[in-house]
């Protein structure tokens, strides 16, 4: 009998209602599997959609998150948003192989497999014999020689590098240090001045330093302990490569091969902002492009690239960045992409390492705090997954280094740079 209450045209009995809610569910699966392809696929839209969503936080897309915007979200809405992501794995697509992965994560508490393994794979890629690799790492006071290359300049700097090179190319090689200074460096990179010695000020619309000591003093440096230091190493004939002299007759032991570890010589060179115009030239007014300039000069030279490829390039940029003032996130990101555009055509491959996670987590007293870092970095991440051509890897090291301990703001301790320089030189120094 009806419900006296209910319209007679419109009642359902219970068993109808779920037969027809099975229909309409089953008839919905099969629509998508028949659209899409594969259930796998299916659940790649799934986490898409999940992913947009969790990427919107508080009602706006990181790509228009400002500054202070940033400072605002809380790690909770991060590490929400990186749960949800987890809850829904996908089925790998067999129609179209997955895409080389980029990026990594690094901790010096965990296995660093991950970072070992897509670093060397870039190390290794080459296919032509080499005497070695040269590796030159940019960037501010958290990568110079109070920091990061403190612990690695021992090797950079190592006598014994000349013996070896010479037991396998016999005096075709002569090499030497380059220094630079807080200021006026420029003949250190074999650079004139611009003419009449007239400097351009840093564009603030671009997002430009210097912004302390080398804005008031012309061609200086904000970070007085920035020093470049790295050698550099030329052929006697540089039409003729010592890899094109060695002799592999079968009764001749290849020189090459009585090597331990990989010959590797560079070091550390003054870098401190995406972008900046710190060292101007006759040539360019901005230092990432006058560095350029050098690396070409100094290690590109075709009997160089013959007996050694390109160097590799370890770049790190973002908490001197972030003190650049009305500086944004999209600023910092065009600059970015610019930046590693600027390297890309002279560094055989690229490792930009991720900034460290500042001591503080709100906006003062100083500039930069956890969250601004978390966004920064993860925009670089994208340009580098989003543009494979820059020939770059991102190495993420922000989480484990929240658990670490801090000299202030934006320096870690010691314990962390010299368990850094420690892995950098076990994977540069590998022997493919």
């Amino acid at each position: 009998m009806m419900d006296p209450t209910s319209n007679s045209r419109f009642s359902v009995s219970r068993p109808a209602f779920i037969a027809i809610l099975l229909f309409v569910v089953l008839l919905n699966i099969v629509w998508i599997v028949v659209d899409d392809g594969s259930v796998g696929r299916t659940l790649s839209v799934i986490r898409w959609k999940t992913q947009i969503s969790a990427k919107y936080i508080n009602g706006k897309a990181p790509s228009i998150i400002t500054l202070n915007d940033q400072a605002s979200v809380s790690d909770a809405a991060f590490s929400q948003s990186e749960g949800i992501l987890e809850a829904f794995p996908t089925t790998p697509d067999t129609a179209s192989p997955a895409k080389p992965s980029s990026s990594c994560t690094w901790s010096p508490t965990h296995n660093d497999t991950e970072c070992r393994e897509l670093i060397v794979s870039r190390l290794c890629s080459h296919k032509s014999d080499r005497l070695g690799r040269r590796v030159l790492f940019f960037g501010d006071s958290t990568v110079g020689p109070n920091r990061l290359f403190k612990d690695l300049q021992d090797h950079f700097k190592e006598d014994q590098f000349v013996a070896n090179l010479d037991s396998v190319c016999p005096g075709l090689y002569s090499c030497s240090f380059r220094f630079g200074s807080h200021c006026r460096s420029n003949l250190a990179y074999g650079l004139q001045y611009p003419a009449n010695n007239v400097w351009r000020p840093p564009n603030l619309d671009l997002g430009e330093g210097p912004v302390v000591f080398g804005l008031t003093h012309h061609f200086c440096s904000d970070c007085a302990q920035c020093r470049t230091t790295v050698r550099v190493c030329s052929l006697a004939n540089e039409s003729q490569s010592c890899l094109d002299t060695i002799q592999r007759a079968d009764n001749v032991q290849d020189p090459l091969k009585q090597q331990n570890s990989s010959l590797v010589y560079g070091g550390f060179i003054k870098a401190e902002f995406a972008r900046d115009v710190e060292m101007q030239s006759d040539l360019f007014t901005t230092t990432q492009e006058n560095n350029a300039v050098f690396i070409n000069a100094s290690y590109n030279s075709d009997g160089l690239v013959r007996d050694w490829g390109k160097p590799y390039c370890i770049v790190s940029t973002a908490h001197h960045d972030a003190g650049i003032q009305n500086m944004t996130r999209e600023k910092y990101l065009a600059n970015v992409e610019w930046y590693l555009g600027v390297l890309n055509s002279h560094c055989e491959s690229i490792i930009w390492l991720g900034a460290t996670a500042p001591k503080q987590t709100e906006p003062f007293p100083y500039p930069q705090t956890v969250n601004q870092t978390r966004s920064w970095n993860a925009g670089v991440q994208e340009i580098v997954e989003r543009m494979p051509e820059l020939n770059t890897v991102f190495m993420d090291v922000l989480e484990a280094s929240r658990l670490a301990e801090h000299h202030d703001n934006i320096h870690m301790g010691g314990d962390w740079y010299q368990v850094l320089a420690s892995f950098f030189w076990s994977v540069v120094s590998t022997k493919c």
